[in-house]
């Protein structure tokens, strides 16, 4: 009895059949043998999201309350943060304050250029938050890391470092975000399109 292997094929654009899980058709009295593909889940970039939005209010307190974004939901260029929360005054606090806009950028691509297009959308939502976060692989080439810290250091981004294999991650702080001034027209135009953080 022979045993003839198909000619392999991708099952799907990104997505990998090893050869031991290759289709074959066992010949003798028309006897047909099909090995099941094993399919692989891919984590994407939006899982990360309410874990980020969970750390940044609970663990760090940057926020007294956050929401994931993400995608294009403001409508325009670089203006929609994948996370974005407030820093209101609270019942408990003796001195109230004005609220703080606190944004994140969070990047699943190592690359040069996924990296500094990150980048420059982090810098993007200075324009209507207060402190910015920019969240990148840790399995980064550590020269492109180097670089986009020292970008975050003279640009005042905070500099977040995690694991993009694993969603229960540790978020490693390299950098701190700076508070400064965003344009208050942009900051009323933005908060209009996020009524929740303010419920």
């Amino acid at each position: 009895m022979k045993t003839k292997k198909l000619r392999d094929k991708k099952p799907a654009r990104g997505l990998f059949r090893h050869t031991s899980f290759q289709d074959t058709i066992t010949g003798g009295a028309g006897e047909q043998s099909v090995v099941p593909t094993v399919a692989i889940s891919r984590i994407k970039e939006e899982d990360f999201y309410p874990y980020f939005r969970d750390w940044l209010q609970n663990d760090i307190q940057e926020v007294t309350k956050a929401i994931t974004l993400g995608g294009s939901k403001f409508q325009a260029k670089w203006a929609t943060p994948d996370v974005i929360g407030i820093y209101a005054t609270k019942l408990t606090d003796i001195i109230e304050h004005e609220p703080t806009i606190v944004s994140a950028e969070i990047k699943l691509g190592t690359s040069g250029t996924e990296l500094i297009t990150a980048f420059g959308q982090a810098c993007a939502y200075k324009i209507f938050s207060h402190k910015v976060y920019l969240v990148i692989p840790n399995s980064a080439i550590k020269e492109d890391i180097d670089r986009i810290e020292s970008l975050c250091l003279i640009l005042g981004v905070g500099l977040v470092l995690f694991n993009n294999t694993n969603v229960k991650t540790k978020w490693e702080i390299k950098c701190r975000p700076l508070k400064h001034e965003p344009d208050i027209w942009y900051v009323n135009d933005t908060m209009r399109n996020v009524p929740q953080l303010f419920e």
